[in-house]
């Protein structure tokens, strides 16, 4: 009996010993920075714990977003590199600015300014996001708008890359300016409130625009680099209807990846393309369910995918359309994100994330 149970101590102990000695096989994977990987439980990668608790939540969150695999149980497992430098090698090109231009752009005590109502009136539809412009195309003397962007200084309109020449264009027209400071295409003066507080707005400005400038890899077969800088032909005079949007420059929102939180898209959509709207999307962790409808693949670290809850809320809004937070504390809007592909059943959409772009603006922006 005594040698009967020392035989079974030595199997188990054999069987305990192979199992910890003995090479796991993973399936193998590509990483965010296209280097062989393994798919692992996330606890089991010692790379992206160490960048977890070294690095800011809004690189890890688009990062681990991007490298998402599969699960294990509940458990995430993420592609982790072979070589352990995957992290370094997807954010070491963006992390870096020749010149400093940040004094081109507007201070945040005055870019992203919320209205300020002289009679506590809710007059929102004409002085809220008085950034928000629209691409105004033309040939032979016709011009239609299409697409959408932001002011973000007296000189330059942020939009997408995919907006510098539409594939639905009513007319095979040229970009050839914007307009700023525009609620409603059909009225010339937009006027709304009560009878004994009534404001009218001023009329709207069509800017000539002198030069585009799309990110140089940017991919018009998936929309990875969806993004272009508009250079106005002169300073825009900025009034209560026509004023900047904060880039998102500071630490309280670069290093936010807004993950299961709520954003605010404004522009004109294609379906009732006449009246500005607005509405609060929900930010998703992952682009799945995007995936699944568009046939595109998304890169979490470029993209933010939002969706709507209440789907008549903002339903298929032009191109280059701002998605945006509000700072409570200081009282001010910065630009998150743009739209990029929008789908027919209304969301989730997929946002360019303007917060990885920024070094990016920087670089191209000049007085």
């Amino acid at each position: 009996m005594t040698n009967y149970i020392v035989s079974l101590l030595c199997a188990i102990v054999a069987c305990v010993y192979a199992e910890y000695t003995t090479p796991k096989q993973y399936e193998s994977c590509v990483t965010p920075a296209k280097t062989p990987g393994h798919c692992i439980p996330f606890r089991d990668c010692s790379e992206l714990i160490r960048v977890f608790k070294t690095h800011p939540s809004s690189l890890t969150d688009a990062y681990l977003g991007n490298a998402h695999c599969g699960l294990q149980g509940v458990e995430e497992k993420v592609c982790c590199s072979l070589e352990g430098n995957d992290f370094d090698l997807v954010f070491a090109p963006d992390t870096k600015t020749n010149d400093d231009t940040t004094w081109l752009l507007p201070e945040k005590d005055f870019c992203g300014k919320p209205a300020d109502y002289s009679h506590g009136e809710s007059l929102d539809e004409l002085y809220e996001f008085p950034w928000t412009a629209l691409l105004k195309f033309e040939k032979h003397a016709i011009s239609v708008f299409h697409c959408a962007g932001s002011l973000i200084s007296d000189r330059y309109v942020l939009t997408t890359a995919r907006c510098l020449k539409p594939r639905y264009l009513p007319i095979d027209g040229e970009l050839v300016g914007v307009r700023l400071g525009e609620y409603n295409l059909n009225k010339e003066i937009d006027c709304a409130g009560t009878p004994r507080y009534r404001t009218c707005s001023e009329k709207a400005i069509d800017v000539p625009v002198v030069e585009t400038i799309a990110h140089e890899d940017y991919n018009p077969m998936n929309n990875f680099n969806d993004i272009a800088l508009l250079r106005l032909e002169k300073d825009v005079g900025f009034t209560d209807f026509v004023k900047p949007i904060c880039l998102p420059i500071y630490p309280d929102v670069v290093n936010t990846s807004f993950s299961w939180s709520y954003l605010t898209v404004s522009g004109w959509e294609t379906s009732n393309r006449s009246i500005k709207r607005k509405a609060n999307l929900f930010i998703l962790p992952h682009c799945d369910d995007a995936i699944k409808l568009s046939g595109l693949p998304a890169n979490m670290l470029q993209q933010l995918c939002a969706y709507s809850a209440n789907r008549s809320d903002f339903c298929r809004g032009d191109g280059g359309t701002p998605l945006m937070y509000f700072h409570l504390s200081e009282r001010y809007w910065s630009l998150i994100g743009m739209m990029s592909f929008e789908h027919s059943t209304c969301g989730p959409d997929v946002y360019t994330r303007v917060t990885n772009y920024v070094p990016w603006i920087l670089k191209h922006i000049k007085p």
